[in-house]
């Protein structure tokens, strides 16, 4: 008695035409394939490209669809191009010329550094000018006091109108 084996793939089997089976072994030959395996790898391409065999559409349409949709696509690029990247370019280059036309007398380090230290140095003439005035006025002042008071000591030669008393006092 044979025993069955348990999971044993069964091969079916396909009926087709003598004329058919004879264009098939042909083209299977030309490829080095068997029968089986063609009609494996033929069913894994129709379902991986998604192609239905029965609707018999030619590749030649399919590649002037794809073609129409490229001329499409660069159609698009092109006026793209026209109405976008032109006229971008135009401003860029527009905008490069002007900054490099006003570059040199924009302020730089050296110029700002320049500044800072002719700020500086304007700033401690001015204080330097100020402490002297203001030494100045201090020895004025102090030697108008001077001159008052020996006026008022003249003038009140014994102290007795009050005088250096109500200047000083």
């Amino acid at each position: 008695m044979e025993e069955k084996r348990p999971n044993t793939p069964r091969n079916s089997t396909v009926a087709v035409s003598p004329e058919i089976g004879k264009k098939l072994e042909r083209f299977c030959d030309s490829c080095g394939i068997t029968k089986k395996d063609f009609i494996s790898l033929s069913l894994d391409y129709f379902q991986r490209y998604g192609i239905n065999p029965a609707k018999h559409e030619s590749p030649a349409k399919e590649m002037e669809k794809l073609i129409k949709k490229n001329d499409q696509v660069i159609g698009f690029i092109r006026k793209q191009e026209q109405d976008i990247l032109r006229p971008m370019l135009e401003a860029i280059t527009t905008t490069e010329e002007r900054i490099k036309a006003n570059i040199g007398s924009l302020a730089t380090s050296d110029k700002l550094i320049e500044f800072i230290q002719a700020v500086d140095s304007n700033s401690n003439i001015q204080v330097d000018t100020r402490d002297k005035l203001a030494e100045t006025i201090s020895k004025q002042n102090k030697e108008v006091k001077q001159a008052i008071l020996t006026l008022a000591r003249y003038l009140d030669e014994k102290g007795k109108a009050g005088l250096i008393d109500r200047l000083f006092g």
